[in-house]
């Protein structure tokens, strides 16, 4: 029953439309739905003030609405999102609903369908992987950068296993794999692809890095995460390009107050500096989990 559970995001592929929603144990579930119903949850998000980069509410709590529960109440109250739905404009809907929700990072563009299954953290480490991975800068990993893919996870790295990898990614049967086929290729290991079991070893390093493990603590601790660009240092003649690189953590805090215990809405700030952004943004989250590792998680 879907009255049960909470929609978190909504999102559609190749004419299909669905729902993800999360029950009271933090499962996710997938639900095709009719255009007519995948337009009413758009409505009910759009009302969020800001959808977290970490698919919580605009609270930043865990109470988010329920799609199927409030749809019927409206509805029933002779208003809300579903009286005036007009299904000829749903395409425009969810072309502006992908705009609004884009992720870039160095230039590579998130695909819209996977947008709400790639947390913000994960495709900035997918586009790490795809650079390391593409070693003559083509934009795309042939046969033998793919055996880099399994040297990177410990797995035999001959051109026959490459070539059994390339057939399960390369889905347009190009000989090569393009940024939007290893953005597949990482949903499909997320969703449990049986012909890629001995690839999760990969998500396990995706979310063990700095970025990762920030992501992760946010999330148990119901935190909204924002990284800026606060300075670049131009060279010198002794020293390279440095980057100083804040992160911002949004929501409640615990802290002690005369032996009581405090609970209090507010930002916390961390910096970091590098040679490059992503050794700054690495830097700042790791100065911001030492932080949090002092803490206790507020309610």
């Amino acid at each position: 029953m879907l009255c049960s559970q909470r929609c978190v995001t909504v999102h559609s592929c190749n004419g299909n439309f669905e729902l993800l929603f999360k029950n009271h144990h933090h499962h996710l579930s997938y639900h095709k739905v009719s255009p007519l119903l995948f337009k009413m949850a758009m409505r009910m998000v759009d009302r969020l003030d800001d959808m977290s980069t970490l698919g919580m509410d605009a609270d930043g709590d865990s109470s988010i609405v329920s799609i199927d529960d409030s749809m019927t109440s409206n509805q029933q109250n002779g208003g809300g999102v579903g009286n005036d739905i007009d299904e000829d404009d749903i395409e425009g809907d969810i072309k502006r609903y992908n705009e609004q929700h884009a992720l870039v990072v160095e230039g590579f563009k998130c695909p819209d369908e996977f947008i709400n299954v790639i947390t913000p953290m994960e495709f900035e480490e997918m586009v790490n992987l795809f650079i390391k991975f593409d070693t003559d800068h083509s934009n795309s990993i042939d046969i033998h950068e793919a055996r880099k893919i399994l040297v990177y996870i410990n797995m035999e790295s001959s051109l026959d296993k490459a070539e059994e990898l390339l057939k399960v990614i390369d889905t347009d049967h190009s000989g090569e794999i393009d940024f939007n086929e290893f953005c597949n290729f990482i949903v499909l290991m997320k969703r449990g692809d049986s012909r890629l079991v001995g690839f999760n070893s990969m998500l396990g390093m995706i979310s063990s890095t700095p970025l990762g493990e920030l992501e992760k603590q946010a999330t148990i601790r119901k935190l909204k995460i924002n990284f800026k660009i606060i300075e670049q240092r131009q060279a010198t003649l002794t020293q390279p390009t440095l980057w100083v690189v804040e992160v911002n953590l949004y929501g409640n805090f615990q802290k002690l107050v005369n032996g009581e215990v405090i609970i209090e809405k507010s930002i916390k700030r961390f910096q970091g500096m590098g040679n490059t952004t992503k050794e700054a943004k690495y830097n700042a989250a790791s100065n911001a989990l030492v932080s949090l590792g002092d803490t206790m998680p507020g309610d």
